[in-house]
């Protein structure tokens, strides 16, 4: 989605105060190793902001001259609010303490020697309700020395949109209205229940600064869904990573139904992984998968896109990793139409495990054919297909994009500047870019496996890449 919507429900404000604290070693692991981590997981605490004051007052009321209201604790005057109708405008409210709100979220990265990787959680608390038109929340959160964050905000029956990321200094980071920045992640573009703001999104943003960074989302209800959205949850999460040159990337493979746990069916997922192991080893990614069998009815699992609760329940056990991709293997795909092999919910997927949508499906039905049965080529299309829509869930996308409708089928680009373009297969095959990992078809006869420098680093960079 590149349109901007123009009748708004909601606005949502969260603030991100990156700050530089006093160390504590935390265990970690980068590239390989066991499967502990270092965390440090907060509370913490959420207020309103009174509309049309801000930080001040709001101004007088029509017809009559207004003083504007003190400011809050902690809070810059606000300006003076406009007058009422034939009114004046009111005085600005006196000024609190400080320039920004004071971080009511604590988190603490350290750098630590030998390449460990410190991350950390700050969850937000449950706000209700939400929709006190026109609603704004202010969430203040402190990591210190961070690389890479991810904001995960969700609500039910809501599609939220990312309408502007902002540095500590205001300039604009990601904007819903700038169309590069739709390649970068698709939370400006808006994603329905779950948005996963990464930052930097990638090569060409700048490096984390202290201060404060302040996310400006949108909320608007979902047609899809008969829930209210009065609730907002989410955390934040971030990583403190000394090598974005290789990482450990932890799988939560589910096997769902009951022929997704046949043995032989098994049996070729399982070689498949090995097909995602390869492909990965040339980004430096190693994986730690853990294998979890779940029911499936009729053997159909929910399309993540759109999120379910399906997902949420089964990424919650203690058992399943946290900061993982949580990947669904199938028969079906609900209301994939037959022909899509696997999807992703979005770009990238949330950092946590049990959002709505904490995962990637993968269809069996669709990559084994219609008798049902995996061949060498399927089996390497399992393979690569896992491999591709984990990617998704790690940052990337497609290079160019396929219409289908013409000779010159494909359009557009990704944001980075190692992946060349194309108009038509032809040029695509001349260019070797169907050779890329990311490559939005299959093409007969040829493996798909090749990661340039620039993916490789925006699939390191996320936080959930140790």
């Amino acid at each position: 989605m590149t349109t901007k919507f123009a009748s708004l429900t909601l606005h949502i404000i969260f603030c991100i105060a990156l700050t530089t604290l006093s160390s504590l070693p935390f265990a970690g692991c980068s590239g390989g190793g066991d499967d502990s981590s270092g965390e440090v997981i907060a509370g913490g605490a959420a207020y309103p902001v009174t509309p049309g004051g801000g930080a001040g007052g709001g101004g007088g009321g029509a017809g009559g001259d207004g003083d504007g209201g003190d400011g809050g604790d902690g809070g810059d005057g606000g300006d003076g609010g406009d007058g009422g109708d034939g009114g004046d405008g009111g005085d600005g409210g006196d000024g609190g303490d400080d320039d920004v709100p004071d971080p009511q979220l604590q988190l603490n990265l350290f750098l630590e020697p030998d390449n460990v990787t410190t991350r950390g959680r700050v969850e937000f608390p449950r706000v209700d309700p939400l929709l006190n038109v026109p609603g704004q929340l202010v969430i203040g959160a402190a990591p210190a020395n961070a690389t890479s964050f991810q904001i995960v905000a969700q609500t039910a029956g809501t599609f939220l949109i990312t309408d502007r990321l902002f540095s500590p200094g205001g300039e604009v980071l990601l904007s819903n209205d700038r169309a590069q920045d739709h390649r970068k992640t698709t939370a400006v573009g808006g994603d329905f229940w779950v948005n996963a703001l990464p930052y930097p999104a990638g090569p060409q943003d700048s490096a984390i600064e202290d201060g404060t960074y302040t996310q400006v989302l949108v909320a608007i209800d979902d047609p899809f869904s008969n829930a209210n959205p009065s609730t907002t949850t989410g955390a934040l999460v971030a990583k403190n990573d000394p090598d974005l040159n290789e990482g450990r990337l932890r799988v939560n493979l589910f096997y769902a139904g009951s022929l997704a746990q046949s043995a032989a069916i098994r049996n070729t997922i399982q070689n498949a992984v090995e097909t995602w192991r390869q492909i990965y080893s040339g980004a430096r990614i190693s994986l730690n998968i853990r294998e979890f069998d779940v029911a499936a009815a009729n053997g159909t699992i929910p399309d993540p896109f759109f999120g379910s609760e399906y997902y949420a329940a089964n990424g919650s056990p203690d058992a399943v990793q946290q900061y993982a991709v949580n990947l669904y293997v199938a028969e079906h795909i609900a209301d994939a139409g037959g022909f899509i092999a696997g999807i992703s919910p979005s770009i990238p997927g949330p950092a946590l495990k049990d959002t709505t949508k904490s995962a990637v499906a993968i269809s069996i039905s669709v990559i084994a054919g219609p008798d049902g049965v995996f061949n060498v080529e399927e089996t390497n299309f399992l393979g690569e297909t896992m491999a591709h829509e984990a990617a998704h869930y790690l940052g990337l996308f497609h290079p160019v994009e396929y219409d289908g409708t013409t000779a010159d089928a494909f359009s557009g680009d990704d944001s980075l500047t190692d992946t060349p373009t194309c108009t038509s297969i032809q040029a695509c095959q001349g260019n070797g870019l169907v050779a890329n990992l990311m490559f939005p078809i299959p093409v007969n006869g040829v493996r798909q496996v090749n990661i340039t420098a620039e993916q490789k680093f925006v699939m390191n960079l996320q936080a959930i890449v140790d």
